[in-house]
């Protein structure tokens, strides 16, 4: 076998593989985004949310509504989390006329801000929506600690060649170059020390092998 440098290109290389695999297991979630949209153009819910800005001065509406003014308007959805914490999810409804009374907001980007305050059981796609942000949360975070916990390993190894000896399927993760370099010719011995094996024992193996398969499950191919 050659001798394989551990190198910031060979790094880089493989944070863009473990992107890569991270992004086929996103790929069939619903983007936040296109449940957004189609929230916004729910002219139904549209119609209650306004009629909702309103409640502080529902009384006063026939006199106060020539004054109406444009605002950016947005829907702040609470629902309680299984720790009975108050989960949050803001979705923009774009800018409507609603009343006067809330001129004085934030006026940073040419509208005030205003925000109405509805369960998220209010609208079918806001449970939807704040699932998916959770699923790409959690989908982040872990392929994020992969990520870390690869890169730690292969910065404590002296080569490319400690490393697959000491976890053969970290070439899962390295570019094809630097599989086929190793497998060429003879290595000269490395007889230096290394944290490999401390690295090594500090991998979470059960959460690397289950973000690959469900990488592989997404279609991953790489």
């Amino acid at each position: 076998m050659a001798y394989a440098a551990i190198t910031k290109t060979l790094i880089n290389d493989v944070e863009y593989k473990i992107r890569q695999l991270k992004e086929a297991e996103l790929k069939p979630l619903p983007t936040p985004d296109s449940i957004e949209a189609e929230m916004k153009g729910d002219k139904e819910f549209l119609s209650l949310v306004i009629e909702k800005s309103w409640a502080p001065v529902a009384d006063l509406r026939d006199r106060l509504s020539q004054y109406n003014t444009e605002v950016k308007l947005r829907v702040k959805f609470t629902q309680p989390d299984e720790d009975g914490l108050l989960a949050v999810m803001v979705v923009s409804m774009g800018n409507h006329r609603v009343a006067c009374i809330y001129n004085k907001g934030d006026t940073y980007y040419g509208h005030p801000d205003v925000m109405v305050d509805m369960p998220m059981e209010s609208h079918p796609r806001a449970v939807e929506m704040f699932t998916c942000k959770q699923a790409i949360k959690e989908c982040t975070d872990r392929w994020d600690a992969v990520n870390k916990q690869v890169v730690n390993f292969l910065n404590n190894c002296k080569s490319v060649n400690e490393a697959i000896k000491l976890w053969p399927d970290v070439v899962r993760y390295l570019p094809k170059e630097a599989i086929d370099k190793v497998n060429t010719k003879s290595e000269k011995a490395v007889k230096n020390e290394s944290n490999a094996l401390e690295a090594l024992k500090a991998l979470d193996m059960d959460s690397i092998n289950a973000s690959t398969v469900l990488a592989r499950m997404a279609g991953a191919t790489i």
